[in-house]
């Protein structure tokens, strides 16, 4: 959209021409007559074009002020530059130092007679001096909450050595070399801390281009590990990744330290749990509720981190076995991400493992709702379904939480997982309440094997294992009991039959029904036990076994 005059509505850009009203312009004279220029959303550019290229030379060229009013306006206007140079360019990373225009036309003399100059020169150099100080320090970076990778420090150096290359490139501007001259000459005490600095520079870019060759031989094993998308393939190049870091700790002249390639392994670790967070679908456990696929997307996690401690492990011991150099690095900086992280994984797989106990949410299988019989049978129905809905509201509160589950620096972690715990518990006590309420209506062997059916999914809890194990041994007790009694009436001729059937044949017939019935309940109970609750003693089992036995 093009119009006269300034725009009568928010805008993004704008290109401007402006001349002066009434006056005539042609090709030739195009340049020399008009101003034009662009101004876009970045304000802090947009300020600083207008100030340098419009402000600063009517400034300069002012001979009407008063001295007072001229050296106040000129040492605020360089300030203003200087910081404004400065925070402009440190957003994109690079240190540019402001140097005013015609500064190497500033004589020795002129310098040494108006002092009101040699402060503002000084002033200038102070700020100088600041810049350069900041961009070196920036190698000491503190700890981030971003997981960086290997990647990572090699963009670090690269974009340091490019930095600095640009400050080295600054430093031979004229401008800035009269200026360091006069204050040279003039024995200025703020030129001594910025020439220091110049000569640490050199140094640093010696240092910067020596790590990004050595961080080099990284570069392609690593983009082909990023390009593995499972956890199972991850493993195949640690070892090769590991032996390069070797290689740059013992010849890199700057990667020699412990607390270098202690950063730089802590990286490779950095590298292995975003692609596994990568892989990680949470939406399979909180919104596809498909924890068997869950549990097996975590395993499989678990066991690539594992097998990258092994890795590490085996890089090192090799090393410390036939290196000059011992392998001294603590373990602990290296792998507390990944300890983390595993652990995170073990919690989801406990979630998993609840929300099948409780929730029902088993892709594999369709497990029912736990239907009783009895008295009291819709009673301990309404009892299951209120365990089930205690659990989803736990559920709830955990799926808010979801997006802090994998993300290692989120301490928060800890206490959401601790009230998912407590109150698990608090699931977990209602359901032995249940159980036990539930097998104090146990009149017969029948109902005690019905009632622990009804009851098994909650048995594949590990914390409930003991509680269904005693439950079990009581239905094994009662087992045991009927076949003894059973026993005593064949040994001691006490066996009732039917009436109308002959006597022996009709004892002969009860015993071959009640131990049909054996059979049968053995049978039901077995499969029970050994299919939904492990740890029953093997010795009861084995018990009935030699005690019922199929007929021939």
């Amino acid at each position: 959209m093009a119009e006269l005059g300034m725009p009568r509505c928010p805008i993004f850009d704008l290109f401007y021409f402006l001349r002066e009203p009434g006056q005539m312009f042609d090709v030739k004279t195009f340049f020399d007559t008009i101003n034009f220029g662009l101004l876009d959303d970045d304000i802090q550019k947009n300020i600083l074009n207008i100030v340098s290229n419009v402000f600063v030379p009517v400034f300069m060229s002012n001979t009407r002020w008063a001295d007072s009013v001229k050296n106040y306006a000129y040492h605020n206007i360089h300030m203003f530059m200087s910081k404004m140079t400065d925070v402009h360019y440190r957003k994109i990373g690079l240190t540019v130092l402001y140097i005013p225009v015609g500064s190497k036309d500033i004589s020795l003399e002129k310098a040494a007679q108006d002092k009101e100059l040699l402060k503002r020169l000084e002033a200038i150099v102070v700020y100088w001096t600041k810049q350069v100080r900041i961009g070196m320090q920036e190698q000491e970076r503190s700890t981030s909450e971003d997981l960086l990778t290997i990647l990572d420090e090699y963009d670090f150096w690269k974009l340091r050595y490019e930095n600095l290359l640009g400050i080295q490139y600054q430093l031979e501007d004229p401008n800035l070399k009269n200026i360091c001259s006069i204050l040279v000459m003039l024995q200025s005490t703020y030129i001594r801390q910025f020439l220091v600095l110049v000569d640490e520079i050199k140094s640093n870019i010696e240092e910067s281009k020596s790590n990004i060759d050595y961080l080099t031989v990284l570069i392609k094993p690593v983009n082909k590990l990023k390009e593995h998308k499972h956890p199972d393939q991850i493993p195949i190049n640690l070892v090769e990744i590991l032996h390069l870091i070797r290689f740059i700790w013992l010849q890199s002249p700057y990667y020699c330290t412990t607390e270098r390639i202690t950063l730089l392994c802590k990286s490779l670790s950095n590298q292995i749990i975003l692609q596994c967070t990568t892989y990680i679908d949470l939406s399979v456990i909180f919104d596809e509720k498909k924890t068997k696929k869950a549990m097996k997307m975590l395993e499989e996690v678990i066991y690539c981190l594992s097998q990258y401690i092994k890795a590490y492990v085996l890089v090192s011991e090799s090393h410390g076995q036939f290196g000059d150099k011992p392998w001294d690095l603590s373990k602990a900086p290296i792998f507390n991400h990944i300890d983390s992280y595993m652990q995170r994984c073990r919690d989801l797989l406990e979630i998993c493992d609840a929300m099948i106990v409780f929730g029902r949410y088993d892709e594999t299988e369709d497990i029912p709702m736990p239907q009783f019989f009895g008295s009291k049978g819709r009673e301990f129905d309404t009892w299951a379904e209120r365990i089930e809905k205690m659990f989803n509201d736990v559920m709830n509160e955990v799926m808010r939480m979801r997006d802090r589950i994998l993300n290692v620096h989120a301490v928060e972690w800890y206490e959401d997982i601790l009230r998912f715990r407590t109150k698990t518990k608090d699931i977990e006590v209602v359901v032995e309440n249940l159980t036990n309420a539930v097998f104090e209506e146990v009149a017969n062997l029948e109902d005690g094997i019905l009632f622990l059916a009804c009851l098994f999914n909650y048995s594949k809890k590990k914390t409930l294992h003991m509680l269904f194990e005693q439950k079990t041994t009581q239905i094994y007790k009662m087992f045991y009991k009927e076949i003894q009694d059973c026993k005593d009436e064949i040994a001691q001729d006490k066996i009732f039959y039917i009436s109308l059937l002959p006597h022996y044949a009709g004892k002969a017939i009860t015993v071959q029904m009640k131990r049909k019935r054996f059979i049968m309940l053995r049978e039901v109970f077995i499969t029970i036990t050994m299919n939904r609750v492990s740890r029953v003693s093997s010795t009861l089992q084995n018990t009935f076994a030699s005690k019922v036995k199929e007929p021939s």
